[in-house]
């Protein structure tokens, strides 16, 4: 493939408006606790340019384990640490640490635009909150108690300010969110076990930072604003590139999805309303199946309509109803003559227990002689006491004969309702028969008339999806255009970045060159699927040969582009144990031998970039002490720990 531009003429001179990094470590410290007089457990110094971070010689070594479980990855995690990043180790690391420093502290002085703030972060049991910032030369300051001490989140804030603010304010892709410095932060100090394998793979849940291992896409999209890589323009082309892409992949599945949808719902409407569709376009189609299932209605309907007629059903009803009336009358007839015979019960019982003495008893005892006037006398033409009356004898006889008679009557009425519930029940038999078959018959064509209403719709929206799927796929045809359209747009913002990927690809081939010491060529490749590595021709994959190397230039790269004014790198890296990651040994010398070089660029001047480097594997003899090598870590003995106590 032709290249996109030409590599510009190689030029590494530092640039004059780069004469500081935009932030570096200038001291760590390691105290047991809060107080200002307290002597540290470890000291550390950086400087600017080369700091190393070894481990005891191979001469020195037992058993080949004195260079591991030192605290060499935890003194990187520990600056992460004070430059935001929500853990310092593991899990067990940390509890163990709070086992035995309780009340520790680690505290960093850290140059941001020539200003030294001071942090200080809790190692061991006390709360996080006790973490803060100040401003000042003297780390002892921040542990007085009466320092008024800033909040974590505002230090990280100044390092937002100091970095990601110097870049386009662009929203990451796949995060949907804009960058932050921990997103940084994870670039310029690389997990060890991550091993170097991929450029853009930086963290690794397994080491419980609390960073997130961004997406591919996001961490191509940082590099690119961490090295003036993306403009703006670009920016909204890539965000709308994708939607359309997305858009795109989502007509297509959904528009295939309504073609196989029509052919199954043809096929239906084709059994069901028996169409005859050899000669039919879809939209004859269409209208066909909405036409025949029309009249299927209304012949389903015309019969519904005449049902009840022609099964006489409504002459049984009517029948029915007279002798359930019949019933009724009679059913009365009975109550009235029942009610009749209860009034003659009590009248008869009444006859019956009247006395012939009623009236003389209540005159029978008296003393004195009665004044009343034999006309008036109440008595008078009375039999005396103890004479039947013949007047109530022949009440009695009339009120049993009345008796007599209406229970002939209600037994008549009784047989004579009897016939009629016969009749009755017997037309409800037959009423009932006739009904269930015409019910029947009903259900099943309201069945059909159910079912063919469904059919009626269901060809309606064939009908209405025919109209839809014509306008999806001329939309799809329009999407397919803008996609197009996007793509020749990106090309020609590309274009416009050409000489800054230029340039970059230089100091990428520098690197290359230094480290591997042949002719092989590398590129950074940038496009619309992002950002790529290559090395004679070929893209770099996770975990094949020359992995870590490719990781590694790419960061060297970016480190030397920025020094000679390109982008916005920090010029602040933390590579951990490098060496470790299948770096051949020849390829780890002279990756020192070209931060050298970059240093010895700057002369008498004090280099523009920070790198500190840990490795277990001595460096070069004229490196292996000041000013580069800024601590030696030793397992013999516990004075050669970082923390002087073994976990």
């Amino acid at each position: 493939m032709k290249p996109l531009f030409e590599e510009p003429e190689e030029d590494f001179t530092p640039s004059i408006d780069r004469r500081e990094p935009a932030l570096w470590i200038r001291r760590l410290i390691i105290v047991p606790k809060r107080a200002i007089d307290v002597e540290p457990i470890r000291e550390i110094e950086f400087r600017r340019g080369l700091n190393i971070i070894a481990t005891a010689t191979p001469e020195e070594r037992v058993d080949g384990v004195v260079g591991h479980n030192v605290g060499k990855t935890l003194l990187t995690r520990l600056i992460r640490y004070c430059l935001g990043e929500q853990q310092f180790a593991r899990e067990p690391v940390r509890d163990a640490i709070a086992k035995a420093f309780p009340d520790a502290f680690v505290i960093a002085e850290v140059i941001i635009a020539g200003r030294c703030w001071t942090v200080r972060r809790p190692i061991g049991t006390v709360h996080s909150s006790k973490s803060g910032y100040l401003e000042a030369n003297d780390w002892r300051e921040i542990l007085a108690d009466e320092a008024e001490v800033g909040r974590m989140s505002e230090f990280v804030g100044l390092l937002d300010q100091a970095t990601v603010s110097q870049f386009a304010e662009t929203s990451m892709p796949h995060q949907g969110r804009a960058m932050k410095w921990l997103d940084l932060l994870a670039w310029l100090s690389r997990d060890q076990y991550c091993r170097y394998r991929h450029p853009l793979q930086w963290r690794t849940a397994w080491t419980e930072s609390g960073t997130i291992d961004l997406h591919d896409e996001d961490a191509s999209v940082l590099i690119r604003l961490v090295m003036d890589l993306l403009d703006q323009d670009e920016v909204k082309l890539i965000g709308r590139h994708k939607k359309l892409l997305s858009d795109l992949a989502r007509k297509r599945t959904s528009v295939k999805r309504s073609e196989e949808q029509l052919l199954r719902t043809r096929e239906f409407l084709k059994s069901r309303l028996k169409i005859d569709d050899e000669l039919l376009t879809d939209d004859m189609f269409g209208d066909a199946a909405k036409s025949r299932a029309e009249t299927v209605k209304e012949e389903i309907q015309k019969t519904l309509d005449e049902l009840a007629q022609k099964s006489g059903l409504k002459g049984i009803e009517d029948e029915l109803t007279d002798k359930r009336n019949s019933v009724i009358r009679k059913e009365q007839q009975i109550m009235d003559r029942q009610a009749d015979r209860q009034v003659a019960e009590g009248e008869l019982k009444t006859s019956q227990t009247s006395s012939d003495d009623s009236f003389a008893a209540p005159f029978a005892d008296l003393g004195h002689p009665c004044k009343l006037p034999i006309g008036e006398c109440p008595l008078k033409g009375k039999k005396e006491p103890g004479q039947r009356d013949p007047i109530r004898e022949m009440q009695v006889q009339q009120k049993t004969d009345d008796i007599r008679k209406l229970d002939q009557l209600l037994a008549e009425l009784n047989s004579q309702l009897t016939d009629l519930k016969l009749e009755r029940d017997k037309s409800q038999q037959t009423y009932d028969i006739k009904a269930r078959e015409v019910r029947t018959t009903r259900d099943q064509l309201e069945t059909k008339l159910w079912s063919n209403n469904a059919l009626i719709e269901e060809a309606k929206q064939f009908w209405d999806s025919q109209r839809t799927q014509q306008t999806a796929i001329e939309n799809l045809t329009k999407l397919e255009r803008q996609v197009e359209v996007s793509r020749e747009a990106h090309h020609v913002a590309r274009k416009q970045l050409a000489r800054k990927q230029g340039l970059l690809n230089t100091h990428f081939n520098r690197v290359l060159k230094t480290l591997m010491a042949n002719e092989m060529l590398g590129r950074i490749e940038i496009d619309m699927r992002g950002l790529r590595l290559e090395l004679d021709g070929r893209e770099s994959t996770p975990g094949e040969a020359m992995a870590s190397e490719t990781a590694l230039s790419l960061d060297l790269a970016c480190l030397s582009a920025s020094i000679c004014g390109l982008g916005h790198f920090p010029r602040f890296i933390i590579h951990d144990s490098p060496r470790e990651a299948d770096l051949e040994s020849h390829i780890y010398v002279r990756l020192f031998e070209f931060i050298v070089e970059l240093e010895q660029s700057f002369g008498d001047q004090p280099p523009s970039f920070q790198y500190i480097i840990t490795t277990t594997t001595p460096p070069p003899a004229e490196l292996a002490k000041e000013p580069h090598l800024r601590l030696t870590l030793d397992a013999r003995q516990e004075d050669g720990l970082l923390l002087k106590e073994r976990f």
